[in-house]
């Protein structure tokens, strides 16, 4: 049965909701555009301050209807910290936000092994660097997020990350214990797709899916404003759908995944293919913004193959926009033609009414995911048991 306490909690986390979108406001204000009486915003925020979560603002420009001056409140910056740390392919990145999703402290160094417990003791010790030198210890550090490039089960263990060679790696018990604070873990494109909605801005609503596209390819999806993982903990998982490649004549077909035809890898195979000499994406990239008819081709061809997932994706989870993250979401100006080709030719209507976006955050959206992954615990609550 749903008690006071439950309501108060809901209450307490709208408010915190819209300050978070609106910035500053006063109490008349968010009593208004919450249908609560003025008598319960004062409650509520007055516990809200009491735990340091917000605070008066000292210039605040709304009037009353009497024409006195309007007691403003926000988000305070000190009320609350969060840590996140990406464990990726090649590199483990760790980040530091305060309340006001301002960058404290941000890190980036190669991963040494993929050994689990070489790499718990990595990111217990990067995170030790941060709590020391931009935290000192903060009692309003909230939590650490952890994003893995791979699949997660309900019970947040890595049941497996291919490009790491994990299976069954639960990292959570050891690190919180180390560090003694709440962990949280999640799979990367999903906390990247929460990134977008929380600190995105106002270009993206409660209904997008998140493309991830580096060396692997990932994908996330938030519904009515929560990441949506599924039955098992595994769902937007694009990268493993399988595309048709050809249909011979014992009608056998050939198929690939999704990420080994739109990956790093298989579009530098494609460079390859049309002619280009450099090994390296940034180099492919160098040469694209040049207008060599090498990448251009190679990108055209990437862009075909992008779009038939993504046109998957579309009729699939009908999302309102589609955002394009990653190391390779830049070459998207480049390969649009290839999508305004393709698009058109999917019969229902969100193909052509979803927006695409780029990511704002590039390589560092699934870090600032992962501190998302913690802060969503202030603006969200969840249904009781």
């Amino acid at each position: 049965m749903v008690g006071p306490n439950y309501i108060k909690r809901i209450n307490q986390a709208r408010i915190l909701n819209l300050l978070r979108v609106q910035g500053k406001m006063s109490r008349a204000e968010i009593a208004r555009q919450l249908t609560l009486t003025r008598s319960t915003v004062s409650l509520l925020t007055a516990d809200l301050m009491k735990s340091g979560v917000i605070i008066d603002c000292k210039h605040f420009s709304s009037v009353q209807t009497t024409g006195r001056p309007s007691v403003g409140m926000q988000l305070n910056p000190k009320g609350g910290y969060f840590i996140g740390v990406e464990i990726g392919v090649e590199r483990i990145r760790v980040i530091a936000l305060n309340l006001m999703v301002e960058i404290l402290s941000k890190i980036s160094t190669p991963l040494k092994t993929k050994d689990p417990a070489a790499v718990e003791d990595q990111v217990v010790a990067l995170i030790r660097k941060v709590q020391g030198n931009t935290l000192r210890g903060h009692p309003r550090l909230l939590g650490v997020g952890i994003t893995v490039p791979g699949m997660l089960n309900r019970r947040n263990i890595v049941e497996y990350a291919s490009m790491l060679g994990w299976r069954n790696v639960d990292l959570r018990p050891n690190i919180e214990e180390k560090l003694g604070i709440p962990v949280c873990i999640e799979n990367d494109a999903n906390a990247a797709a929460l990134a977008e909605f929380y600190f995105g801005g106002t270009n993206v609503d409660e209904n997008l899916f998140y493309l991830l596209l580096d060396v692997g390819v990932g994908g996330g999806m938030i519904i009515d404003g929560k990441i949506y993982t599924g039955s098992f903990g595994t769902a937007g998982e694009i990268g493993h759908l399988r595309l048709p490649l050809s249909l011979d004549f014992d009608g056998e077909f050939q198929t690939k995944s999704f990420e080994d035809c739109v990956g790093k890898g298989a579009l530098l195979k494609l460079y390859k293919q049309s002619g280009g000499h450099r090994e390296d994406f940034f180099e492919l990239y160098k040469q694209l913004e040049m207008g060599d008819a090498a990448a251009l081709r190679a990108v055209s061809q990437w862009g075909k193959m992008l779009s038939m997932g993504i046109l998957t994706i579309i009729d699939i989870v009908n999302p309102s926009h589609i955002v394009l993250g990653g190391p390779l979401a830049k070459l998207f100006p480049f390969a649009q033609k290839s999508f305004s080709l393709l698009l058109p030719m999917d019969p229902f209507p969100g193909a052509r009414s979803v927006q695409f976006i780029q990511s704002r955050f590039n390589e560092d959206a699934c870090v600032m995911g992962a501190a998302a992954i913690v802060y969503e615990s202030l603006f969200r609550v969840d249904q009781p048991n």
